[in-house]
């Protein structure tokens, strides 16, 4: 019997910080000597989003966005047409043979994402949060 994975997609996040009006990504990025990371904690309280320096034996840690101030979306492990990474929140674009539309990436109670497109040919266009005039009406 073949043994099926379902858990081999990259984990990631994203979060809106809603007094910043900004999207903090997670990511990783050397400064000279020091070593930086953007990194998510959940706890028992909720979730919180961190700027941490590392180093020698110290850490230095900056509260960016928590869950009373941000929105914390998740990447949903599929990449646009163009090898963009598509998270929670994105808005899309689907063009193919005289079909049009866009559409917004969320997922559904049973925490599955299905758009009812070909992703694998759509582009991400902007997000909720940066770019909402996306989904009005001309």
């Amino acid at each position: 019997m073949k043994e099926i994975n379902l858990l081999k997609r990259e984990i990631k996040f994203r979060a809106w910080d809603k007094a910043g009006k900004r999207m903090i990504y997670s990511k990783e990025w050397r400064e000279g000597d020091d070593y930086y990371v953007i990194s998510l904690l959940i706890d028992d309280i909720g979730w919180s989003v961190w700027k941490i320096k590392e180093y020698s034996s110290l850490k230095e840690r900056e509260l960016l966005v928590n869950y009373k101030t941000g929105i914390l979306m998740q990447f949903t492990g599929l990449k646009d047409k163009n090898g963009k990474e598509i998270y929670e929140g994105d808005i899309l674009e689907y063009k193919n043979t005289g079909a049009w539309g866009r559409f917004v990436v969320k997922w559904d109670k049973r925490g599955f994402w299905d758009c009812g497109i070909d992703y694998k040919n759509s582009k991400i266009i902007g997000n909720l949060f940066e770019n909402p005039e996306l989904l009005r009406d001309n």
